[in-house]
């Protein structure tokens, strides 16, 4: 069983390389397309990453694989607190207009704290 689950998680990330290759993503955000990094491991990378800000919808799409997953937000209660509710996007990346300006990266910041959680929707829910 430990094997098979290995194996989809390498399938999984072989997949998510792939979309943020031809994503164009830079170095700095292909790092992070790897569905084996611990939390302590993307948060470290996640810092001061100019990448990952300036392509926030891309590497989203690719982590969900273009899928809609705010039912699993939902149910793991992501939005739960009213100032999460803008974070909503990251569930389903593909289905929203992102704006590239700062104003509009400043309000996702409250997200950072849920991208864990978020990030377990899309690895669950991937193929």
């Amino acid at each position: 069983m430990v094997q098979n689950k290995a194996l989809d998680s390498f399938e999984k990330t072989l997949h998510f390389k792939a979309c943020c290759r031809n994503k164009n993503l830079g170095p700095d955000c292909m790092k992070l397309c790897d569905f084996g990094l611990t939390r302590q491991e993307a948060e470290r990378m996640t810092r001061n990453n100019r990448c990952l800000e300036q392509n926030l919808q891309a590497f989203f799409g690719c982590l969900s694989n273009g899928k809609n997953n705010i039912a699993c937000c939902t149910d793991r209660k992501i939005f739960q607190e009213k100032r999460h509710r803008v974070c909503q996007p990251f569930c389903h990346p593909t289905g929203h207009n992102w704006s590239m300006n700062r104003t509009e990266a400043e309000k996702f910041r409250v997200c950072k704290s849920l991208s864990h959680e978020i990030a377990y929707c899309h690895m669950a829910y991937y193929f």
